[in-house]
């Protein structure tokens, strides 16, 4: 699930990830962000 507001760019998010209210998850080409099944993010992430 992704919350309301949230950006994800350049991500892979496995299965069960969720996403909180208008947190930003940003990778770029060469380096994707990878979330791994069922983690809960609370704060940006980026690489």
């Amino acid at each position: 699930m992704i919350g309301q507001g949230a950006q994800v760019e350049y991500a892979i998010l496995d299965k069960g990830v969720e996403v909180a209210d208008g947190v930003v998850i940003r990778g770029t080409v060469e380096h994707p962000v990878v979330v791994k099944k069922g983690e809960k993010v609370t704060e940006d992430i980026h690489s």
